[in-house]
């Protein structure tokens, strides 16, 4: 058995294989992990991708776009990718050569792996896809984005005297053939890592970008809370704003003065209404595009991240007028990384990664997808920190932690834990001087540093002996997990508490994180529905 080895089918091997030429196209390849190693998706140094390559109209031999992985592959593990590839030739027919790429080392071809072979029948014109139907809000087909990316100024000068033969620039495609529709009356959600093009997809949708290729379909009026503030001039106030905005959205001027007291009760600014709007804190321009945007009567309202800035107040009133839009048939696209919030409001949803769209499905197969890619990026990323930032640790040096982990209920290591089951931390320190009374502590915070528990092992009734230089310190401690949904950082430290003081002697700030999921929901930073009881009687 080779050590990198893979097997990959077309995942309909009975469709003929078309593609334009010059235009980004994509294929759906069903890959297997026939190999005695894992595949590490999100390796800095020499990630596993998928590449291919051709010969073009002049026999030179050329590489492609290569597609990443969503998440680890171990021997046995398989996965459907949608693979993007261009082909820059003239010929007809081109032999396209699919293999797997271990980056900055080898082909797998070179370990001796099988690669996949297919035919191509290229056409110079653009392949024509799906019209907008009656029941269809939104028709996207194709739809990619190219930026060029140049590495100096002087670069794009260059490239511009020379009327484009020198070529300066790096193409960058944020986005890559994404075909998807959206029915009328849906919530259509939207999750991907940061930087994988969700932005950019919604700011085509919303007519503020225009895509390099493919083509896409709005039936109705589209309102848009994109860029926080974006629309807006600094210099008028809030109720000049809505009415120049109101010109945008092709709404006459008396129908939104009708309508100018409901936005200024919904944004909930007070006087700030009529100050300029330069003035706005980020939630105050939050409030404000958001009663704008629900009150020019939209078919479509597109909402990117916008109420991560809002409080709470204000969320749940959006969350019910995201229910009010519902009732009345309105279509709703929503990004977000607030799973919770996909669940109880998505009807469908899609992960784009990299570009492309990688999956698409209910809420909940969706999450349960994005979280196990989750996983396998705070896994290796976990790694990666450890070694590569310096930390920030402190204490007076007569011990220091040397080696932690976490693990779940089975033993396992991991970084992600459910509601209601158990969190192990393993931790060993190396003793290098007298601790009369070593103790041994967590934290654990929010994203935003707000520390939701602590403890140590004397809280938990655990007391160890006077340890000594040559000494290894080995602890556990076993937590309860009944945190809510979301991720947090775990501070470790080793204390002496001898003679009624407390002095630390290693203490390593936000080493690590772990990612919570939970399948009951709840409000706040922990989840006591597990285990709990109601009654209620009606007399």
């Amino acid at each position: 058995m080779n050590q990198y080895d893979a097997q990959i089918k077309l995942m309909d091997d009975q469709v003929a294989l078309l593609a334009t030429q010059g235009q980004m196209n994509s294929v759906g390849l069903f890959i297997t992990n026939i190999g005695s190693e894992v595949w590490y998706a999100y390796d800095r140094e020499n990630p596993i991708l998928v590449g291919y390559h051709y010969n073009d109209d002049q026999g030179v031999l050329r590489e492609g776009l290569r597609t990443k992985l969503p998440y680890n592959l171990a021997p046995g593990d398989s996965v459907l990718l949608k693979c993007s590839f261009i082909l820059e030739t003239k010929a007809k027919d081109v032999i396209l050569h699919w293999d797997l790429v271990h980056e900055n080392k080898s082909w797998f071809e070179a370990y001796g792996s099988t690669i996949l072979t297919v035919s191509v029948n290229l056409s110079d014109k653009f392949i024509q896809g799906n019209v907008l139907h009656e029941d269809t809000a939104i028709i996207c087909e194709n739809i990619s984005k190219r930026f060029k990316m140049y590495p100096k100024n002087s670069s794009k000068i260059k490239e511009f005297l020379s009327l484009g033969i020198k070529k300066g620039h790096q193409d960058f495609w944020a986005l890559k053939n994404l075909s998807f529709e959206v029915k009328k009356g849906e919530t259509y959600g939207i999750v991907g890592f940061n930087g994988s093009g969700k932005s950019t997809l919604l700011s085509i949708l919303a007519q503020t970008k225009q895509p390099t290729q493919g083509q896409f379909e709005v039936n109705g009026r589209i309102a848009a809370l994109l860029e926080l503030g974006a629309g807006f001039h600094p210099e008028l106030t809030g109720r000049q704003n809505v009415m120049y905005n109101s010109y945008l959205y092709g709404i006459p001027s008396y129908e939104i003065e009708d309508k100018m007291e409901d936005i200024k009760e919904f944004a909930s600014i007070g006087d700030f209404f009529d100050k300029p709007v330069k003035s706005y804190s980020s939630g105050m321009y939050v409030r404000l595009a958001f009663a704008l945007a629900i009150h020019v009567d939209p078919d479509v309202l597109i909402i990117d991240e916008a109420l991560a800035v809002g409080d709470e107040v204000f969320q749940r009133k959006c969350y019910s007028k995201f229910e009010e839009f519902k009732a009345l048939g309105k279509t709703i696209i929503l990004v977000t990384h607030d799973l919770n919030a996909v669940r109880a409001l998505c009807d469908r949803v899609a992960i784009i990664y990299d570009g492309n769209l990688i999956f698409e499905g209910n809420s909940n197969d969706v999450v349960n997808y994005y979280q196990k890619m989750s996983l396998t990026a705070n896994l290796q990323m976990s790694d990666q920190l450890t070694t590569e930032v310096n930390e920030i640790r402190y204490g007076n040096g007569k011990a220091r932690i040397v080696e932690y982990k976490l693990t779940d209920e089975l033993k396992n290591e991991s970084t992600v834990f459910k509601t209601g089951e158990k969190i192990n931390i393993h931790l060993k320190a190396e003793v290098s001087d007298t601790i009369n009374v070593p103790v041994v502590g967590v934290i654990i915070k929010t994203i935003n540093g707000i520390e939701v528990f602590g403890t140590n092992t004397k809280i938990l009734g655990c007391e160890s002996t006077t340890v000594v230089k040559g000494n290894m310190i080995c602890s556990e401690i076993s937590l309860p997990m009944y945190l809510n949904e979301g991720t947090y950082f775990l501070t470790l430290g080793i204390t002496d508490q001898s003679n009624g003081e407390t002095v630390t002697v290693d203490r390593m700030i936000d080493v690590t994180f772990i990612r919570v999921v939970s399948e009951t929901k709840s409000i706040g930073l922990v989840n006591l529905n597990l285990g709990g009881e109601a009654k209620i009687d009606v007399k």
